[in-house]
């Protein structure tokens, strides 16, 4: 009997619990499974990129940066002449005077340009 009147209290005590004594009902479980914080928090920073259309004014060839006169940048910088760094191998593929398109970014130690392409040498 003792065990018959144990089972009975814990079969009321599931059945309020489950009830929520007049609350609204527990949510069914679910099997979706949340990405975790700590995956999303690991994805490593990717800069923001914009494109860039400009003229090389100089090459500075030991800061490894070229001198840019560039157009406005929507949403991202006015118009302006600024020393931006490259790849070392963007110095040889590029004088002063060539018209160039590229991504600009800001990195960790400054403005930075990516995929610099000559749309027309200078003269």
């Amino acid at each position: 009997m003792k065990t018959r009147s144990a089972l009975l209290s814990t079969a009321a005590i599931l059945a309020l619990g489950l009830s929520g004594c007049g609350d609204k009902p527990a949510a069914a479980p679910t099997t979706d499974t949340p990405t975790p914080p700590a995956a999303a928090a690991s994805a490593p920073d990717v800069p923001q990129r914009y494109p860039l259309v400009g003229v090389v004014v100089q090459i500075d060839a030991p800061a490894e940066a070229l001198l840019v006169k560039h157009e406005e940048i929507p949403g991202f910088m006015r118009a302006m002449t600024m020393r931006l760094l490259v790849e070392p191998s963007v110095l040889t593929s590029v004088k002063p005077g060539d018209a160039i398109t590229a991504q600009i970014y800001r990195g960790e130690d400054g403005f930075r340009l990516a995929d610099v392409k000559v749309v027309a040498p200078g003269s």
